[in-house]
């Protein structure tokens, strides 16, 4: 009703002056690569084996830059982690996943290779819009992590083949998760982006994890 955005109350110009409000920028720059590939093995000369399948998918990350506000500066978090650019960004990551479907019998086997590259501490940069001066040497890099995964399904021969079951064992070397400081003043992996002096969300926190289950329709 008085005209006034926002601004000055003592009667002066009225503007609106949120320069940090809802300006933020991510730009992200790289390659993705999926590829496919299946053959008969009887092709081989193996006999009615089924099949044999293999997907692969990979990412490039070669950008990663973030503007918090106008003025405020960019930063690259590209095969990063940290305080300021979170969870990792490795510059490189896959997996590839081969699968034996022996449809005949109704049972197809996986065995799946989950790659991600190695980041460094964004704060032992020599970016000023990430580092806090000091070097540390403990929490400074996460080495490249590998994990290898097997998996299966079986269709019950029954007259519908309406019951599958599910089964395998995720990270089979049992390998733990990176530990890092949680606790000031190196709160490298606390929430927001870590949790239990980890990042869950990219590593396997809970090591080698066996499952099963059972799918019936009707």
């Amino acid at each position: 009703p008085t005209g006034r955005l926002s601004g000055s109350t003592d009667g002066g110009a009225n503007f609106i002056d949120n320069p940090l409000f809802n300006t933020a920028v991510f730009r992200t720059k790289g390659f993705d690569v999926q590829a496919d590939y299946r053959i008969r093995l009887k092709e081989w000369g193996l006999g009615n084996v089924g099949s044999l399948n293999a997907n692969f998918v990979a990412t490039y990350l070669s950008k990663f830059t973030t503007e918090a506000g106008q003025g405020t500066g960019v930063y690259d978090c590209a095969g990063l982690f940290g305080t300021t650019c979170g969870t990792p960004n490795p510059e490189y990551r896959h997996k590839l996943r081969l699968t034996w479907d022996i449809a005949p019998i109704g049972l197809a086997v996986s065995a799946n290779w989950r790659y991600f590259g190695s980041v460094k501490l964004d704060t032992n940069t020599d970016d000023p819009n990430l580092t806090n001066g000091r070097t540390n040497f403990i929490d400074g890099v996460i080495g490249a992590k590998q994990y290898l995964d097997l998996s299966g399904t079986y269709i019950l021969p029954t007259a519908d083949r309406n019951i599958a079951l599910r089964f395998g064992i995720s990270n089979v070397g049992g390998q733990n998760p990176p530990i890092l400081s949680s606790n000031a003043p190196n709160p490298i992996s606390s929430p927001p982006f870590g949790n239990g002096n980890t990042f869950p969300g990219v590593y396997d926190s809970l090591g080698r994890v066996l499952f099963a289950g059972i799918t019936a329709d009707f």
